[in-house]
């Protein structure tokens, strides 16, 4: 079983552009959204899902998070800068494709009906497909940027 999730400080508001990242809080006992918060198209995407939240989840950048929270979530630097994750309530995780289907279940309405065909078999085979390829070439995709590429799967950790 996982381990719950604890509570962690804060952290600050980071500005890049006319975009505005902000811990909302220290409790993460509530379902999160990890996104690569330097990607342009994961911060737009991870911001469109984070609108249709309906009970408190909420889409945060993971480089906010700093070590400490992540940890406090069960996740390394490692984990993050391979895939989005989506950590519930009471702590289990769940990573690339099926994270965005939990995100998409969290919005309800035709979106629960997306994450629900996102997350079972055999669509979400294909899904598992197009997130390779959307995590591939998103420095491609609107809102993407050189700093967006991922190389083998990978991508650097400078912090």
């Amino acid at each position: 079983m996982p381990a719950r999730p604890q509570q962690i400080q804060a952290r600050t508001v980071v500005e890049r552009g006319n975009v505005k990242l902000v811990t909302v809080s220290g409790d993460h006992r509530r379902a999160v959204l990890l996104f690569d918060g330097d990607c342009g198209f994961c911060t737009t995407a991870a911001r469109w899902a984070g609108k249709g939240f309906r009970h408190g989840e909420r889409a945060e950048a993971w480089q906010l998070l700093g070590d400490q929270g992540l940890e406090a979530l069960g996740l390394s630097r490692l984990d993050v800068t391979q895939a989005a994750w989506w950590v519930d309530a009471n702590g289990h995780r769940e990573r690339g494709h099926r994270a965005v289907g939990r995100a998409l279940q969290a919005g309800g309405g035709w979106r629960r009906g997306a994450g629900r065909i996102v997350l079972t078999v055999p669509t979400s085979w294909l899904a598992a497909g197009v997130y390779r390829l959307v995590v591939r070439w998103r420095y491609r995709l609107p809102g993407g940027t050189p700093a967006c590429r991922v190389d083998g799967g990978t991508k650097e950790i400078t912090r």
